[in-house]
């Protein structure tokens, strides 16, 4: 089969656009519908005309439109839209999934979330204990900001201020709210703990 096959077939010139050659491709497929022989011809060369073209994606000389490069996206039942959901209906969970894990903010919200969990599930007799989820979000703190900007230097002196910072703005809340605090059962020191666990998840997640 040479180069010129599929395009002489399809009756377009090699720099056709795609929206030229679709054209052609649905006015043929209507012209010859009861001739399942010249049909079968015809996709066949509209198959090669779109290998050729990814082809040339691939070598940087076109630009092929993303229906072309991604063609499961127009399929129907396949990909994004209320067919594929019909289908799979939980593959809309697993594609929110997968692109909440690569956000840059999944993964310390996970686990700033779960200290503050823990910060506030924790024993008010015992306040000692908060010691830990601080400790593990500074430690968290350091290692989000390191890997967004190397710099170790750096990201200690950011962590430092945002505990001194969220440390600063949980006591002054703890004063203000204490009396509603106390109905709720949640003491001063988890209220701090708290605060300050948010406020270096907002460091980690969102610092120049």
């Amino acid at each position: 089969m040479s180069e010129q096959f599929p395009y002489g077939t399809l009756g377009v010139a090699e720099d056709a656009s795609f929206d030229e050659i679709q054209g052609v491709l649905r006015r043929f497929r209507e012209e010859y519908k009861s001739d399942p022989k010249r049909l079968q011809e015809i996709e066949a060369a509209y198959d090669a005309v779109l290998m050729d073209r990814l082809r040339l994606r691939q070598e940087g000389k076109i630009k092929v439109p993303e229906r072309i490069r991604f063609p499961e996206q127009t399929i129907p039942g396949v990909g994004s839209g209320s067919a594929g959901a019909s289908l799979t209906p939980w593959g809309w969970l697993r594609n929110l999934t997968r692109a909440l894990k690569g956000a840059p903010a999944f993964w310390p919200s996970v686990l700033f979330g779960t200290l503050v969990a823990l910060s506030t599930l924790a024993p008010g007799q015992n306040p000692n204990i908060l010691q830990v989820p601080l400790a593990l979000g500074v430690g968290f703190s350091l290692f989000f900001l390191n890997r967004r900007r190397p710099g170790l230097g750096r990201a200690f002196l950011v962590t430092l201020g945002a505990l001194l910072a969220g440390l600063a703005l949980g006591s002054f809340l703890a004063s203000w709210l204490r009396v509603p605090l106390g109905g709720l059962g949640v003491g001063e020191p988890q209220l701090i703990t708290g605060i300050t666990l948010v406020v270096l998840w907002l460091t980690s997640c969102f610092a120049p």
